[in-house]
């Protein structure tokens, strides 16, 4: 829920991009088959983008969203060598490492996690490890040490 008057007025922007966004797909639908695919793709990625803070978020909200079947979203993310699942996952621990970077000394592993919409801090931090190279708590503490972290691509 915004908590303020400018973050309601935002939300109520990518809704109503969202809602555009569909109306173009609908009708690439019924025109061309190649560039429906390809703004299915573009609207799917940005639902993801603007509610992946939502821990509860699942495919069947991306195709609803986006007018699409199921198999139509994993297909149209296989054609571009991606799962929905592992684009999620993705963005997360790149929206992650750069809370990281910006939350400075007062952020929690959990805080940040949760931010990202990650329920299971534990699992995620594995994940970030596996993806970056070293462990959430880690990198906080280079953080409070140096007040730096390496670029959050590269980690």
């Amino acid at each position: 829920m915004p908590s303020t008057p400018l973050a309601a007025a935002l939300e109520n922007t990518i809704d109503l991009a969202l809602a555009t966004l569909r109306e173009g797909v609908v009708a690439a639908k019924n025109s061309d088959e190649a560039g429906s695919r390809e703004g299915l793709f573009l609207a799917a990625k940005r639902y993801i983008e603007t509610h992946l803070c939502d821990p509860n978020m699942k495919v069947d909200d991306i195709a609803q969203a986006v007018a699409c079947s199921r198999a139509t979203l994993y297909r149209i993310f296989a054609e571009h060598d991606l799962t929905v699942a592992g684009y999620i996952r993705e963005l997360r621990l790149q929206r992650f490492a750069m809370l990281l970077q910006q939350g400075g000394e007062s952020a929690t592993i959990a805080d940040l996690a949760e931010r990202c919409g990650v329920l299971d801090p534990g699992n995620f931090s594995e994940l970030f490890k596996q993806r970056f190279g070293i462990t959430p708590r880690k990198a906080l503490q280079l953080y409070k040490a140096n007040k730096t972290l390496p670029d959050a691509a590269t980690f």
